[in-house]
């Protein structure tokens, strides 16, 4: 079915442990998810979400996973908004919004994440140097940059990393260093 929006009062459906509404029309999401006190997964991908409950999506204690991506009008909250805190988040998705991403990646923000997909946005604020140690996959391909920031090399656990199609003229020695040291799989094609 192609939902464009949730039945009311979700929120009483408190033992919500993983939340798919994804490829429906699902306009609006304005479910307080804080209420889903053992939700580890949330997926909305391929839809049309452009009303959420920022403050629960993006403040959620227990959530571990969670997909945005395919969503073209969805608005994420800029790099000023103090309430982002994800304890638990390993993976987040928000590739292929057409979107401007000025949320700051960080440890405090982000303790635990491992795969993040920024892939076909436009990156204003590449992820923090203090992510180093927990990601290990980053997809940041279509991101309109033009170069990667060198703090990159230093992402130890580095496994994955797709730069494609952005307008990059070098890639870093230590980077290079980096990527074989840890036998990542890497794609740069479509750099000048």
């Amino acid at each position: 079915c192609n939902l464009t929006q949730l039945p009311p009062k979700m929120e009483k459906l408190t033992e919500m442990v993983e939340f798919d509404a994804s490829f429906n029309l699902l306009e609006r999401f304005e479910v307080d998810i804080l209420k889903w006190e053992k939700l580890h997964s949330l997926f909305l991908m391929h839809n049309k979400l452009e009303e959420y409950s920022v403050k629960s999506v993006w403040g959620h204690p227990t959530l571990s996973g969670m997909d945005l991506r395919d969503n073209t009008k969805i608005i994420l909250p800029d790099g000023n908004l103090g309430d982002i805190k994800l304890p638990l988040l390993t993976y987040l998705h928000l590739g292929n919004n057409s979107i401007n991403i000025n949320m700051q990646f960080n440890k405090d923000r982000f303790p635990n994440l491992q795969y993040l997909y920024l892939n076909g946005n436009t990156l204003k604020i590449f992820p923090d140097t203090s992510l180093k140690e927990t990601i290990t996959n980053l997809g940041i391909a279509r991101c309109n940059l033009t170069s990667l920031p060198s703090h990159v090399s230093d992402f130890d656990n580095l496994e994955y990393l797709d730069a494609r199609d952005n307008n990059f003229i070098i890639v870093d020695a230590q980077l290079k260093r980096r990527l074989q040291e840890n036998n990542a799989e890497s794609y740069f094609s479509g750099n000048p």
